[in-house]
């Protein structure tokens, strides 16, 4: 099978971004992650850095109907595609986000062992303009961003798109 161009691929994950921004639930995204899971979130443990990580309730039913839906979704391109749900962090107005849902070993964005991160700027215009968002030129990854709203139509998250960009020679990592 031949590599799609960049063309293509930027064409095929900007749909998927545009289905996902009218399909994900913002309000299933609200309810995945706990309350203790956002408190150590919000103040990780310098001494020890990976609690955040130990701490990470979900509720279950919730978490995997959201991962079953970013998969179905990041199937509807014609190449590799990880998919990823980000939720900004409560009680940090926006400046940092985590990772609630992680498909795949493709992800430009995830750190392992990071419980939040500051919100890079592409994912900052998605979350405030409500828009598809395609991110800034990468030399390995291809990157769209879909919002992702609630009930009352608020931005709560956003879904990224991740795909291997033509161009690369880099293999993707052999974790997930």
């Amino acid at each position: 099978m031949a590599r799609p161009t960049l063309k293509k691929m930027a064409a095929e994950l900007r749909e998927a971004a545009r289905v996902a921004a009218v399909m994900v639930d913002g309000d299933l995204a609200g309810r995945i992650v706990s309350q203790r899971s956002w408190h150590y979130i919000r103040n990780p443990n310098p001494k020890y850095r990976f609690m955040t990580g130990d701490y990470f309730d979900v509720d279950h039913a919730n978490f995997l109907l959201m991962k079953k839906t970013l998969l179905r979704l990041g199937r509807l391109v014609g190449f590799p595609c990880g998919t990823s749900l980000w939720l900004p962090v409560p009680g940090l107005k926006g400046r940092q986000v985590t990772c609630a849902v992680q498909n795949g070993k493709l992800h430009r964005y995830y750190r392992f062992g990071a419980g939040s991160q500051p919100t890079p700027p592409e994912m900052a215009r998605c979350l405030r303009t409500g828009q598809v968002t395609a991110a800034p030129a990468h030399p390995d990854y291809v990157v769209f961003l879909a919002p992702v709203r609630d009930s009352l139509g608020d931005v709560v998250g956003a879904v990224e798109f991740c795909s291997p960009n033509p161009k690369s020679a880099a293999m993707a990592p052999a974790w997930s």
